[in-house]
């Protein structure tokens, strides 16, 4: 059966990449790339004004770089979204979500209703014995930041498959080449630098 494809697009302040990649695979393929300029005033620290003109700018590179996919994946980076490692109680994976919520307030002192909150998992610590924990990264994002790139795909006629934060993209990427011992990985972009520190794969700090 042939592999689901989706859009891949992470705009930068001066830049805007573009792929064409495998869902949800194991080891997904790049099928077409493209970079297109981003417009001065479209990006404000992974806030989006979008216009009509950068959507058909956006929209015809897409099409001229023969990229079929209908549905997209976002990748921002912003330094106003907020994250936090805590540690909670080893859980079933659909009761992670529940408890994570149930405790937010505690992680940010901010009017949770206008953020919305994701988690990843970056390790299983052993307290004691009979004892483990999941160490849990937590990102609080504001609605008017998603909503943005919900407007863009609409205003591009695609459908939104997810939005990822890049940090998380970048550990999804290094996390398997990152082998036994600590390594750091640094990510020097337009605007800002992001720096990895990994041990035995498993992410140790980002920031």
């Amino acid at each position: 059966m042939a592999s689901k494809k989706v859009l891949s697009i992470e705009i930068g302040s001066r830049l805007t990449r573009i792929a064409e990649v495998d869902y949800k695979v194991k080891n997904p393929k790049i099928y077409r790339t493209a970079l297109l300029e981003t417009p001065e005033g479209i990006m404000n620290d992974g806030l989006l004004k979008v216009t009509p003109e950068f959507a058909k700018e956006l929209k015809a590179k897409i099409l001229q770089s023969g990229m079929k996919s209908k549905q997209v994946i976002f990748t921002i980076t912003s330094t106003k979204i907020a994250s936090r490692e805590i540690m909670i109680p080893k859980v079933k994976e659909n009761r992670i979500a529940p408890l994570v919520a149930a405790n937010a307030s505690d992680y940010f002192p901010v009017d949770l209703s206008e953020y919305e909150l994701a988690h990843l998992v970056l390790d299983t610590v052993r307290e004691t014995v009979d004892t483990e924990k999941y160490k849990v990264m937590v990102l609080a994002v504001a609605k008017s930041m998603l909503e943005s790139y919900e407007k863009l795909a609409k205003e591009c006629g695609l459908t939104i498959a997810a939005i990822d934060y890049s940090g998380n993209s970048l550990y999804q990427i290094v996390k398997n080449d990152c082998g036994k011992g600590i390594s750091m990985v640094v990510r020097i972009d337009e605007g800002s630098s992001m720096v990895t520190i990994l041990e035995d794969g498993a992410m140790l700090m980002q920031r």
